[in-house]
């Protein structure tokens, strides 16, 4: 059975799809959704402390539609290709890479594991986009943008810390850090019917912690047509529990379904 993704809940963050090269913009305006949508790659770090990396990976996209997730070991660089995805809608998942050490899951952990990698990148994709909006005023080549953002939660102001740069190959480096809560809404009083006291620190209990960080890498160099056709599959497996031997042979399987 085909897997199904939550496309819908993702679309705002990255987009699975063809794309072509990236043309450089008429002024300093960039769309962020452009830049996803027709970037190579995009690579994300996060943590919720300083310096400390608690998730890193990158999304390699390709023209026709195809995607190869990398993930590094206990949040180190990302660099093995854990997740595959063919035919926008067939995924075969590394069973022995970019795992934590003494972790070696398989069957529907292992496509749990996998699966909850690439939805951790993409809410934090996501997240980052949600602040920024999906237009980003950048600077000039070289050049970085330094701004405070406010976005709405049900009593009040999130705040975050955005850092833009535009780099001489087109690229975007960004780094958004969670400053603070603000509240907008005041408490309830005691003489109230009705107290939202106890629903304001669920919400809040609920929002991304301060100082939680995130860094994102979005490459603006054009796609490659497809996922090499000889990559090897070895030590992976189908979302069926199929096997293949080459991306060529599961590409050709899964356009023959």
């Amino acid at each position: 059975m085909p897997l199904v993704f939550p496309r819908r809940a993702v679309a705002c963050a990255l987009l699975i799809c063809a794309g072509g090269a990236i043309a450089a913009p008429a002024d300093d305006a960039l769309s962020f959704d452009s830049l996803l949508t027709h970037g190579s790659s995009v690579a994300i770090r996060q943590g919720v402390v300083a310096d400390e990396v608690a998730y890193s990976g990158r999304l390699r996209q390709y023209a026709n539609g195809e995607s190869l997730l990398l993930q590094g070991n206990d949040g180190d660089a990302g660099d093995a290709p854990v997740m595959l995805i063919l035919c926008e809608r067939s995924a075969y998942f590394n069973t022995v890479g970019g795992l934590p050490a003494g972790e070696s899951p398989s069957g529907e952990l292992l496509k749990a594991t996998r699966l909850g990698q690439y939805m951790a990148l993409l809410g934090g994709v996501a997240m980052v986009q949600g602040a920024a909006g999906r237009t980003l005023d950048l600077p000039a080549d070289g050049a970085t943008l330094d701004t405070t953002i406010e976005t709405e939660w049900a009593y009040g102001k999130e705040q975050f810390r955005l850092s833009a740069k535009r780099l001489a190959d087109q690229s975007v480096h960004l780094r958004m850090v969670k400053l603070g809560n603000r509240t907008t809404i005041p408490a309830t009083d005691s003489d109230d019917l009705f107290s939202t006291d106890e629903d304001r620190a669920a919400r809040l209990a609920e929002l991304v912690p301060v100082g939680a960080w995130s860094e994102l890498v979005i490459s603006a160099e054009p796609r490659a047509a497809e996922v090499p056709a000889e990559m090897s599959l070895k030590d992976w497996v189908g979302d069926g529990g199929q096997v293949m031997a080459t991306v060529g042979d599961a590409r050709k399987a899964c356009q023959s379904r």
